[in-house]
C-alpha cells in the first residue's frame, strides 16, 4: 500500500506543471541550483522581487534543485513563515525527514538532486497577506545545506 502511495505521489510530481520561482539563497552551503513550484502564478513586485501567486485550497508542489558540496547521510527540512509584518512561525510538516521524500540518502557530493514536496494550503491560512518563506534543508538539522526565501500571497 505504501508503495502505490508513493508511486502516486511521484506521478503527480513528474507530471505536475512547475514553474520557477523568485527566491533569495541565505548562504547555502550546497550548490543551489533553482526552486520550482507548480500551481504557482509569479507576480513582478516592486524592486524586481517575484511572489507565487497560490489558490488557498489546493497542494502546490515545491521543487528544489540542487548539488551537495559534500557527501550527507542524513537531511532534514525546516520551514518557517512570517505572515504581514508579523513574526515567524514554524509551517507545519508531516514529517521533518527529507530523507523520507523523494530524496534517497545519503547524498552523494556533486550529484545533482531534486527535492519535492507538497504543501496543503488551509483553508483556515489567511488570504491576501504577503507571506516570506524561509526553507532549510539540513543535516542533523545543523549546517544549512540548503536554504532560500522566497514570497507567497494565498488567493481565493
Amino acid at each position: 500500500m505504501l508503495r502505490l502511495v508513493f508511486i502516486s505521489v511521484f506521478i503527480a510530481i513528474s507530471t505536475a506543471d512547475f514553474v520557477p520561482i523568485g527566491f533569495k539563497n541565505c548562504n547555502s552551503l550546497s550548490t543551489l541550483n533553482g526552486v520550482e513550484i507548480d500551481g504557482c502564478t509569479v507576480k513582478e513586485l516592486e524592486g524586481g522581487k517575484k511572489q507565487c501567486l497560490i489558490k488557498q485550497g489546493t497542494t502546490p508542489k515545491i521543487r528544489v534543485n540542487f548539488a551537495p558540496n559534500e557527501d550527507i547521510a542524513t537531511m532534514k527540512t525546516k520551514v518557517k513563515a512570517k505572515i504581514g509584518s508579523g513574526s515567524y512561525v514554524d509551517f507545519p510538516m508531516e514529517t521533518d525527514d527529507a530523507c523520507k521524500s523523494s530524496l534517497k540518502c545519503p547524498l552523494k557530493k556533486g550529484t545533482a538532486y531534486s527535492y519535492n514536496w507538497g504543501i496543503e494550503m488551509m483553508h483556515q491560512y489567511p488570504l491576501n497577506e504577503n507571506i516570506q518563506v524561509n526553507w532549510i534543508l539540513s543535516r542533523d538539522g545543523e549546517a544549512k545545506d540548503i536554504c532560500f526565501i522566497f514570497l507567497v500571497k494565498l488567493e481565493a
